[in-house]
């Protein structure tokens, strides 16, 4: 039986800044900011969190665990950018994503590679005092394990917590390729959290443990499984209904993607092993339930680098503010809101 495994990450990254004046430039990245960073392979996997210290002129250091690395960035004035790999100095660097006010960066390695090495970050400013977690959000999450036997799992969520330090969830759908051949489901689940005044802390849910740092606005979480490769980005939802009928402005979207062998439904993947795929994409919307998208990925079954360009759409607004999205005629896990 073939199946497919379809997952993205961090759907709607912040609005783009591209818009804003004047333009922008290193300066613009300046402070303290909490990373998730994913490396995927198919005979390996690995997520680590930490810290990025931006000094404004172009150079960082990037704390993880019990070390320190140091490195330079650039930042162009659309908000695109690049930044050297803190993880291993040697490898090309990632090409960075700002969105607006630097609310939320994302960044990936769109270098043609015959490691089929694929990786994800996602950083958030960091928090001077405990942030306030309640009321509802809306993420995503992506795990690939090498195995054996090799398993990936997507989902997206809707959890809200209180002030009492419970988080329960309203909506959580996933699917994972060893379970009811990689067909959607639904699960609920019931936990507690905690957070310290660094922004950092942990919930428990029906899928574990997660560890997760909330952003110093208070509007996005990252986040990471506390022993499984997994990736998590989460935002906070309205509380009432929503009245626009699709994103408006510029977005930069994050994708990383795993397919099994000979899988179908309209992502490439590979007839003999799995198929992993970054993207860096955005696409321009109106207000209306279509927009126009294009971006760079990294072909999962060769390694190369391809571009694209295609039609965005249509857009759903749910009730609880998440967007359903079909792009590129893909239907996906992403949410937004709007």
């Amino acid at each position: 039986m073939r199946i497919l495994d379809v997952v993205l990450i961090a759907g709607l990254a912040g609005r783009s800044v591209i818009a804003q004046i004047p333009a922008l430039d290193q300066t613009t990245l300046n402070g303290k900011f909490n990373f998730v960073y994913g490396v995927y392979q198919r005979s390996n996997a690995s997520v680590v969190m930490g810290t990025l210290s931006f000094d404004g002129q172009g150079h960082y250091s990037a704390v993880t665990g019990s070390m320190m690395i140091e490195g330079s960035y650039r930042v162009n004035p659309d908000g695109t950018g690049s930044i050297t790999n803190w993880n291993d100095p040697t490898l090309p660097p990632l090409s960075l994503r700002l969105g607006g006010g630097a609310a939320v960066i994302g960044a990936s390695t769109l270098d043609q590679s015959t490691a089929y090495q694929h990786d994800l970050m996602i950083a958030v400013p960091a928090v001077t005092k405990t942030p306030v977690m309640s009321g509802p959000w809306g993420g995503v999450s992506f795990l690939y394990t090498a195995g054996p036997p090799p398993v990936a799992r997507a989902g997206r969520f809707r959890l809200m917590f209180d002030a009492a330090g419970n988080v329960n969830s309203t909506t959580w759908t996933y699917h994972e390729s060893d379970r009811n051949s990689g067909a959607p489901q639904d699960i609920a689940s019931n936990g507690t959290y905690s957070l310290d005044a660094t922004g950092a802390g942990m919930y428990t849910s029906a899928q574990g443990t997660k560890r997760i740092v909330v952003s110093a606005d208070g509007n996005n979480y990252i986040g990471t499984d506390s022993s499984e490769p997994e990736m998590i980005f989460a935002t906070r939802l309205v509380a009432g209904n929503p009245s626009s009928t699709g994103p408006e402005g510029r977005y930069w979207w994050l994708q990383m993607n795993a397919a099994a062998p000979g899988g179908s439904g309209g992502i490439r993947s590979s007839a003999f092993a799995w198929s992993l795929t970054n993207a860096l994409q955005g696409f321009e919307g109106n207000g209306s339930a279509k927009a126009n998208g294009w971006g760079q990925f990294i072909d999962g079954p060769t390694g190369r680098l391809l571009d694209l360009a295609v039609g965005v759409g249509a857009f759903t607004v749910n009730p609880d503010s998440t967007v359903a999205l079909a792009f590129g005629g893909l239907s996906s896990p992403g949410i937004g809101t709007v």
